[in-house]
C-alpha cells in the first residue's frame, strides 16, 4: 500500500517516541480499508523481536492506520471490546480504553492507556486467556504448565502435561497454545512430550503434541510446531506451524484435517466467529516447511492472513510485516 493510505503512530510504554534500531516496514493488500469497515473490526498483533504491539484499524479518511507501542519482548495477547492483555518480557499488562460510548479521538472510537502491569518475572508467558469468572490465565513456557496470577508469587500454577513429572524452570517441552472453550481452558499445544530440560529443541520439526486439558489426554503427538490451539463453534482449530498446514478437529472426528498450506511459519491468534484464521507467518526457519509451503509458494512471508470461515469460499487479506521483525500474536 502506497504512504498516502497508511498512516502510523510509534511510542514507548513511557508515551515517548520509540527507540529502534532500524525501521519496521509494513504494507498491506489493497481494500484492507474497506474490508475492516466492512467487517466492523480492528486488528491488534505482538512482535516479540521488535518488541512492539501495533494496532491496525481505519482512520477518518478511510486510510489504513497502523499505531505502534513498544513493549520489551510483546507477546501473548487477548482483549474484548474494552480492554487489552499483553504479556512481556516479565510482566502481563492490562490496557483499558478510556472513551466513553459515542467518544471519540483524532477520529478513533478506542484509546488504550496502561492501567496495570504485573510481575510475573521472565517466565516466557506465550499466550493468555480469561476465564469466565474473569480469572487471567497463561501459558507458562518456562515453567511448562498453565498458571494465574498470585498476589504473592510471580504465578500459581493450576495444570501441567501428564509427561511432565515436575515443576521446573527448563522449558522441557515448549508448552505454547491454549485453547478456551466455555470459558474455561480446554486445549494446549506443546512442541514435544519431552521430559528434560530444553529437550524439545531436538524435536522441534516433529512429535508436537495436542492435549486435551480437561482429560489431560494426549490427542496427537504427531504435529510440527504446533500453535495457536481456538475454539470456532464447536469446532477445534491449530497452526500446525512446521509444515505450513493449519489443522482443524470436527464434532465427533478425531482426525485433525489438513487445510490450505500458508507461506511461512504460523503462530498465535484470536478468532471471531465469522473469520477462520487470521494468521501472523513469520518466515520459516529449519522445518519441514521448507520442502512444503518453501516449494510451493516460494519465500516464505512474516505478516497476517485472513481467511473466511467458509470451508469453499477462501477469503484472505494480508498484512506484510518485514521478515526480520517477526510477528506473534494476534486479536481481533
Amino acid at each position: 500500500m502506497d504512504d498516502k493510505n497508511q498512516t502510523t503512530n510509534a511510542v514507548s510504554a513511557d508515551g515517548q517516541p520509540a527507540i529502534t534500531d532500524s525501521a519496521v516496514e509494513i504494507s498491506c493488500t489493497r481494500g484492507l480499508a474497506d474490508w475492516l469497515v466492512q467487517q466492523q473490526m480492528s486488528l491488534g498483533f505482538s512482535s516479540y523481536q521488535s518488541g512492539r504491539l501495533y494496532l491496525v484499524g481505519v482512520d477518518g479518511e478511510m486510510r489504513v492506520s497502523f499505531h505502534e507501542r513498544f513493549f520489551a519482548r510483546a507477546m501473548g495477547l487477548w482483549s474484548d471490546t474494552q480492554r487489552i492483555l499483553l504479556s512481556t518480557i516479565f510482566q502481563i499488562w492490562r490496557l483499558e480504553n478510556v472513551l466513553a460510548p459515542g467518544e471519540a479521538t483524532d477520529g478513533f472510537d478506542r484509546y488504550y492507556v496502561p492501567r496495570l502491569a504485573h510481575t510475573t518475572g521472565d517466565v516466557d508467558v506465550h499466550e493468555i486467556g480469561v476465564t469466565s469468572e474473569g480469572v487471567i490465565v497463561f501459558v507458562n513456557t518456562l515453567y511448562s504448565c498453565l498458571a494465574v496470577l498470585s498476589e504473592t508469587h510471580s504465578f500459581k500454577p493450576i495444570w501441567m502435561p501428564p509427561f511432565i513429572s515436575k515443576l521446573a524452570a527448563e522449558d522441557r517441552c515448549h508448552l505454547n497454545g491454549l485453547a478456551m472453550k466455555d470459558g474455561q481452558p480446554a486445549y494446549v499445544t506443546a512442541v514435544s512430550r519431552s521430559d528434560i530440560v530444553n529437550g524439545w529443541r531436538d524435536r522441534h520439526a516433529e512429535g508436537g503434541c495436542l492435549i486435551d486439558v480437561i482429560t489431560s489426554e494426549v490427542i496427537t503427538d504427531n504435529l510440527s510446531m504446533p500453535h495457536s490451539p481456538r475454539m470456532v463453534g464447536d469446532e477445534l482449530w491449530l497452526l500446525n506451524s512446521g509444515t505450513g498446514y493449519p489443522r482443524h478437529r470436527r464434532p465427533g472426528d478425531g482426525r485433525l484435517r489438513a487445510e490450505s498450506i500458508l507461506p511461512g511459519l504460523s503462530a498465535r491468534v484470536r478468532l471471531p466467529q465469522r473469520i477462520r484464521d487470521c494468521r501472523p507467518v513469520p518466515a520459516a526457519g529449519r522445518l519441514v516447511l521448507g520442502t512444503g509451503a518453501g516449494r510451493r509458494t516460494g519465500q516464505t512471508r512474516c505478516g497476517t492472513l485472513v481467511r473466511r470461515s467458509d470451508h469453499r469460499s477462501p477469503f484472505r487479506r494480508h498484512c506484510p510485516l518485514d521478515p526480520a521483525r517477526g510477528c506473534c500474536d494476534r486479536a481481533v
